[in-house]
């Protein structure tokens, strides 16, 4: 069966804005893979990019204003290659982020 491996372009920092992750396919999905089978939590996904017959892009901005982890993840069952063959494993990203604006507090000392 073909497989996907989910990574990003922040592996090793927290993110504060758009995080792009890359989907790598060992053999390609044809059309049998869109943005309606990806799940997205902790953010919003823009559109899905096809880079070539084996690799896709997509910017996923994280919620404004809060911290937590973006988790992007493809299910078994959700794409197939040229033969039919479903994936049978799936896979995900995790990339932890903070959008929250910074907080100032002044006192006032007599």
């Amino acid at each position: 069966p073909p497989t996907v491996t989910v990574s990003d372009d922040v592996p090793d920092a927290t993110a504060t804005g758009v995080v792009t992750f890359r989907f790598a396919f060992s053999e390609s999905p044809g059309t049998s893979f869109g943005l309606d089978d990806i799940q997205v939590d902790g953010g919003v996904p823009a559109s899905l990019l096809r880079v070539d017959a084996r690799n896709y892009r997509l910017s996923v901005t994280p919620t404004a204003n809060a911290s937590g982890t973006l988790t992007v993840r493809v299910a078994a069952g959700r794409f197939s290659d040229g033969a039919g063959n479903a994936n049978t494993a799936a896979a995900q990203a995790t990339q932890a982020f903070d959008t929250r604006e910074p907080a100032m507090t002044l006192f006032w000392s007599d």
